[in-house]
């Protein structure tokens, strides 16, 4: 997480007001939390965290970012934010707000830029040798 907030930095360098989508039913949330405040505060960012656990959530998290004036998001990992990929990706779109995603697929769906681990071979990794992709 830090490492994205570190790539948005560098996408958006006039930034100084980003904000964090944290996925609350993925187990390291708070740990991610605690990280990218240590980290936005390193580069002299101010950090908005916002909790999700809803599609409702998100679209309420994003009508926020756009009243508070955030120059950019960073998605953070997690079964639910995986499952509404689509909605983060068309309301980042319709916001105009570049955001940075923890897995390639969110950029396939049209998202702008993405770093995080590569779910297939992940899978593979994990995966039974029966199983075929």
């Amino acid at each position: 997480m830090p490492k994205r907030l570190g790539i948005v930095h560098e996408i958006v360098p006039n930034a100084t007001v980003v904000a964090q989508l944290v996925d609350q039913s993925f187990p390291d949330s708070v740990s991610h939390v605690t990280e990218v405040q240590e980290a936005a505060r390193a580069l002299g960012l101010k950090l908005i965290v916002f909790g999700i656990r809803t599609a409702d959530d998100i679209d309420t998290a994003f009508a926020s970012v756009s009243r508070q004036d955030v120059h950019a998001l960073v998605v953070g990992p997690g079964g639910f934010h995986f499952s509404q990929r689509d909605q983060f990706v068309a309301l980042a779109a319709r916001h105009a707000i570049p955001t940075i995603y923890p897995f390639r697929e969110f950029t396939l769906d049209g998202g702008l830029i993405s770093y995080g681990n590569n779910l297939q071979i992940a899978f593979q990794w994990v995966a039974p040798t029966w199983v075929e992709f």
